[in-house]
């Protein structure tokens, strides 16, 4: 692709050719391109890809080091040779050494900072010899060693390439400024040039060499190529209006013991039925894209776009795939050529293939379609060769990873894992035959990576913090960072609801996010299998005051280092410096550098349960199938964190659920506001209130304010617990009322971990102290108090007056585990409930369960999808309890969007009657799940039903009717979710007295 001659670096080398045209201005006049990265700094594996990209087919000359002293006026003094900078160093009489005075004035300068992917400065300077300014020795002074590279790329041209110690501030003298001593190290890129002819071309030799590039592109060849890549890719936004560019790129999970079980047990995903097998290469991860014209490019995950050279055939015009980059200097087969090799993929000449299974020997799949790649791409005229990788598919997954492991010097580079890919599955489905529709931002935990337990590593990003010494040695240590981006770095009770209460103007809140967003990473410290500085690098220090990693690429700081971990020695150890990464974060993309939360606990824990190279080929010790009871859920697991992902087969069961509840929370309730012309319910108790996630029907349903206590902190702290999504729904309502010229109420929510079995109103209930002070805060008449925050001021005796609606949903069996905690929990609701006040709950209905248990004489009932090669358990009902009557009633319960099993207790609903009138709560209302889905069905049968949707169901945007209608439709016909969903049931008791 030519560069137009509309861009304006052909007016800027015109330019700059005026002031070196003739020998006369040529003569102190020097036209000087400075190739800076995006944030302005280069790295060590940058400089190292020039040096050896250019020496090899351009005259080399390598200079001297030299030391440059310059003051606020330009002139310079410039000593050459080492033995000269020490001398000076020493004595400091330039006069002893071999020396020049210069003076450097700067005549033009023009920035180019959109043509490519890097900035250049064009600028031509003044050079004259000059004398020593008069107090010289005095006057502050800016020092610099430098030992240049210099390479005759063009005639006239010269690239030059600079290893620099540099003191940055200004000092009296060398000695001061200590640069000698220096531990940094800086590179810089130049171009001089005398003949301006052939400038472009010398400026994308630099680019080339820098980054190993292989044809490259403007920005804004990028930029179309992007789009077209968009108009390709059928990817839904959240948004019509979305125009921003989302890459088809499923990212593996970490391989656990548990992926190694029978895939029968109940929450397992197991690579022993169903899975393929393929080498992981030591590569870049890129995708490939053929365009409307036959034109090959890659696209990396900071979306840089490069040609290859590759013709593609029309039949493979608008097409993508998946695959790994390997450089020509990594391959280790004597192929002097650079290598795409493919996995995967998504599009072939304009048809979608992301809904075929990837491996199918009686219908069209994505691995047939890969295969006649190789035939319709030319790769003759390109220094990039194509191949597409074998997905081994047998009938022992074990037989597979043994013949790739004991023949990996038959692949053409280094392999450092293996990658286990679903065969019958469609791209980002869970289940055979049930292609999904791809969104942005969705995970596919059913792909994954497994590395031998030395090459388990995480990808940190690294901050210098100083230098240590120990036992007579020099060490340098450094943070480990993880990326972790959320809109606050804290989200405790103080921090969120003064940041609430205070901002309540949408650019007021804005400016102060804008100190707290621009910093995503966060110090990994584990919160299982910690050990003393398990956040930190700690390296040796070699002669030459740097630190190196075991690849020997230089560690410095804010780069991203791949590292593992050393289990005898309880440390890290840096392999190597991930250059692909470094380049995406200097360019000020963070989310694709450093490992995520996630990703680095799940390797976190491989690493302390590591799959052996003996394992993973069927030789070693074989994995046990997981306990049952190792499989139940507790209330830290992992497996909470994660998105449930509704695009599985109980995906209508869950959206009914939620319908159910928001007929719920819609319950006309007897209150009365002070403001008659406020619509409002008064204020909720939420018992159990988990992660938040009825937080919509709490808004629509109009609570003035609503207090959540739940027993587990993680879901109330952290970056998908309560406070978050109170944060993040605060700014969502402020962009509304602003882009609306509305002025809707903004939510009046506070949440505290707490016992839901203990007194609230005293604090008692509470987990921790800010919790405590919270309740007792919220709860109790005003006192006279000074030096409030914001929040407290708000909240101060916000429900002293008790609550008129008190709400536990999906929760209540957990109370029955005995009867000192169902009274107390009872106690708790009846205590501050207002008279007349609502309590409603839901549970899985105990009669219900028993008799469905009878029927079946196991002690276990299910729910299973057929598919053509097996079956996958949708829900289950385990039941582990002998002859309790009301209490302790234990079951294990397994559902799909959990993927573990869940303890929970059987709920007598004639008992919990009983109980509760003991405690002045009448039963107003009550049906099975069943009864309320037969009308739930009529209200979406009629035609103008909106109002109906907005007040009885709290669908207040379209596309979730339409959603909901559709879910409803897809439900009538399931059965398996059906039978679960029928087990449920809700109440809604008055308090009487």
């Amino acid at each position: 692709m030519e560069i137009s001659k509309d861009e304006p670096i052909f007016n800027t080398i015109k330019t700059m050719d005026r002031y070196i045209s003739t020998e006369d201005i040529a003569a102190t006049n020097e036209y000087v391109i400075h190739i800076q990265n995006d944030n302005g700094s280069w790295t060590e594996t940058e400089f190292n890809n020039f040096i050896n990209s250019l020496r090899y087919s351009n005259n080399e000359t390598i200079k001297d080091e030299y030391l440059e002293i310059s003051n606020a006026q330009g002139i310079i003094l410039t000593i050459n040779k080492l033995k000269n900078i020490l001398l000076y160093c020493n004595t400091t009489n330039y006069k002893l050494t071999e020396y020049k005075w210069m003076s450097r004035k700067l005549v033009i300068s023009e920035n180019i900072n959109d043509l490519f992917d890097i900035n250049m400065n064009m600028s031509v300077y003044s050079e004259v010899d000059a004398e020593e300014p008069e107090k010289w020795d005095n006057e502050l002074k800016k020092f610099r060693i430098v030992q240049e590279f210099v390479y005759d790329i063009e005639d006239g041209i010269q690239a030059v390439g600079r290893v620099v110690k540099d003191s940055i501030q200004s000092y009296v003298s060398l000695k001061k400024s200590k640069i000698n001593n220096t531990n940094q190290t800086f590179y810089e890129f130049d171009i001089k040039v005398k003949k301006t002819d052939k400038v472009l071309e010398s400026i994308i030799k630099v680019i080339q060499a820098l980054f190993l590039s292989k044809i490259v592109l403007t920005k804004k060849q990028q930029s179309a190529i992007l789009e077209e890549y968009r108009n390709l890719v059928d990817i839904k936004t959240r948004r019509d209006s979305d125009q921003n560019v989302y890459l088809l790129t499923p990212k593996p999970v970490a391989l656990k013991k548990i992926n190694l079980t029978n895939p029968d047990n109940y929450g397992v995903v197991s690579i022993l039925r169903g899975y393929t097998v393929t080498e992981k290469a030591d590569g870049e991860r890129l995708l490939l894209y053929i365009n409307n014209n036959g034109n090959v490019y890659t696209i990396d995950s900071s979306k840089r776009v490069e040609g290859t050279g590759i013709i593609a055939k029309k039949e493979a015009y608008n097409s993508l795939l998946d695959g790994e980059y390997i450089h020509c200097n990594k391959r280790i087969d004597g192929v002097k050529k650079n290598l795409y090799a493919s996995f995967d993929i998504y599009y072939m000449n304009g048809e979608k293939l992301t809904s075929l299974p990837l491996i199918d020997d009686k219908k069209k799949c994505r691995y047939n379609e890969m295969l006649k790649m190789v035939d319709l791409l030319d790769v003759k005229n390109s220094s990039t060769e194509f191949m597409v990788k074998t997905h081994y598919y047998k009938n022992d997954i074990y037989d597979d990873c043994k013949e790739i492991l004991t023949n990996h010097r038959k692949f053409p580079y280094e392999i450092d894992g293996l990658i286990f890919t679903p065969a019958k599955l469609a791209v980002y489905s869970y289940y055979p035959s049930m292609p999904v529709e791809i969104k942005t931002d969705m995970t596919w935990n059913s792909v994954f990576k497994w590395k031998p337990p030395e090459q388990n590593t995480i990808d940190f990003l690294v901050r210098f913090i100083g230098d240590v010494k120990k036992d007579g040695f020099k060490y340098r240590k450094f943070g480990l960072y993880i990326a972790d981006k959320n809109m606050l770095n804290d989200y405790n009770i103080k921090n969120v609801l003064n940041i609430r209460y205070k901002y309540t103007n949408l650019e007021a809140l804005n400016n102060y996010l804008e100190t707290t967003e621009k910093d995503i990473f966060k110090l990994f410290v584990p919160s299982k299998y910690y050990f003393t500085d398990n956040e930190f690098l700690i390296m040796d220090v070699n002669t030459s005051g740097e630190v190196r990693a075991e690849n020997n690429d230089k560690v410095e700081t804010n780069t991203i280092v791949e590292c593992r971990y050393d289990l005898t020695e309880n440390k890290w150890i840096a392999i190597r410096v991930r250059t692909d990464k470094t380049r995406i974060y200097n360019k000020g993309i963070f989310d694709k550098t450093a490992n995520t939360l996630q990703v680095a606990m799940d390797t976190w824990d491989t690493i302390h349960n590591m799959i052996t190279g003996e394992m993973i080929i069927g030789n070693g010790e074989k994995i046990a199938d997981v306990n049952v009871n190792d499989n139940v859920l507790e209330t830290d697991d992992i497996y909470y964190e994660r998105n449930v992902p509704f695009n599985k087969i109980s995906n209508g069961m869950l959206l009914l659920h939620m319908l159910i509840k928001s007929h719920l929370y819609n319950k006309p309730v007897s209150f009365k506001p002070a403001n008659k012309n406020q619509q409002t319910r008064g204020n909720l108790l939420e018992m159990a209130c988990g992660q938040a996630g009825d937080l919509n029907n709490w808004k629509y349903s109009k609570y003035s304010f609503v207090l959540g206590i739940d027993l587990v902190k993680s879901n109330i702290y952290t970056s998908k617990g309560s406070y978050a999504k109170l944060m993040n729904e605060h700014r969502k309502q402020l962009t509304y009322n602003q882009n609306k010229n509305k002025n809707f109420s903004l939510l009046d929510m506070a949440f505290a971990v707490g016992d839901c079995t203990l007194n609230i109103k005293s604090g008692e209930a509470a987990i921790d102290p800010e919790s405590r002070e919270l309740l007792k805060l919220i709860m109790n008449p005003i006192e006279k108090r000074k030096n409030l925050d914001v929040y407290e001021r708000t909240l101060v005796g916000k429900c002293k007056d008790k609550f008129n609606v008190v709400s536990c949903m999906f929760a209540i069996h957990y109370f029955f585990e005995n009867e000192t905690k169902l009274e107390q929990f009872l106690n708790n609701v009846s205590t501050n409930l207002q008279k007349n006040g609502l309590f409603f709950c839901t549970f899985m209905d105990g009669k219900s369960v028993e008799v469905e248990l009878e029927k079946e004489k196991t002690g276990m009932i299910e729910g299973r999808k057929n598919f053509e090669e097996y079956s996958v358990p949708v829900w289950a009902i385990i039941k582990q309890y002998t002859n309790e009557k009301y209490y302790n009633k234990k079951i294990d319960v397994f559902i799909e969007n959990t993927q573990k099993l869940i303890t929970e207790y059987l709920v007598d609903f004639e008992f919990l009657i009983k109980k509760a009138n003991e405690f002045n709560l009448e039963l107003v209302d009550t049906e099975l799940f069943s009864e309320t889905y037969e009308k739930i069905k009529l209200d979406f049968e009629k035609e103008n039903t909106n109002d109906v949707y907005k007040i009885k169901y709290n669908l207040y945007e379209a596309w979730r009717i339409d959603e909901h209608k559709k879910s409803l439709t897809e439900f009538e016909t399931n059965d398996i979710s059906k039978k679960f969903s029928f087990l449920n049931r809700w109440v809604v008791f008055k308090k009487i007295i």
